[in-house]
């Protein structure tokens, strides 16, 4: 994708996805993760294992998350981001809905990935959302919380996913995508975002060391 066409998507869209195409018909989504994201802090993989006939078998894509740009938790009962939030997304206040308003800023249209050719998952926040937040959408009474407990847990823990790479296991194929964000929402950040996303996305040096995956598309 070039610099003019990704201002012209920049139009309306605050994340635009970067991406270059390697096979890699040798790695399992394992191994994938072990490459790329070495167990670094921020990462995850997601599976695609389903349920078949007579056992567990693949599903199209594995999804192997390489870098969040920050993550958004929840302490003492407010929420809290580590790292540097997108501006214009709350950075305090209740963390359920600090989620709610971060996605509803930073969401493309599903057709963006559809005209790109790109699987249905490109990035966002991934994490959990703990037992206890249902307290926040239901009136159940307060909750019995001990920070001092060392199972306590924060009520929600998202990445903001911005690099990943995505295992497709009908052609053998790995799409890396780092995702440009313009963190600021101004003009002069859809440049630095897209000089961004295009070092990012150089992690394909990492992986184009190893023998087994070749590049064969950008």
């Amino acid at each position: 994708m070039d610099l003019e066409t990704f201002r012209k998507l920049a139009g309306d869209r605050r994340v635009i996805p970067v991406t270059r195409k390697l096979l890699a018909d040798g790695d399992t989504p394992v191994a994938l993760y072990r490459k790329l994201a070495a167990e670094r802090p921020g990462t995850f993989l997601l599976e695609s294992a389903e349920n078949g006939r007579t056992a567990y078998t693949w599903s199209r894509y594995s999804f192997v998350g390489v870098r969040s740009a920050a993550t958004l938790t929840e302490r003492d009962g407010q929420a809290h981001w580590l790292g540097t939030p997108p501006v214009g997304v709350p950075a305090e206040g209740d963390p359920l809905a600090a989620l709610r308003a971060t996605v509803e800023a930073l969401h493309t249209p599903r057709d963006l990935a559809h005209d790109l050719g790109l699987p249905p998952f490109t990035g966002g926040m991934v994490g959990y959302l703990g037992y206890d937040i249902v307290r926040r959408l239901e009136k159940i009474g307060p909750g019995e919380r001990d920070g001092s407990d060392p199972t306590s847990v924060p009520e929600l823990t998202m990445l903001l996913t911005s690099d990943l790479a995505v295992l497709d296991h009908w052609d053998g194929t790995v799409l890396l995508i780092a995702n440009a964000i313009n963190h600021n929402d101004l003009d002069t950040g859809v440049d630095e975002a897209y000089a961004d996303a295009g070092v990012q996305v150089v992690v394909v040096d990492r992986v184009g060391d190893q023998q087994d995956l070749a590049l064969i598309h950008i």
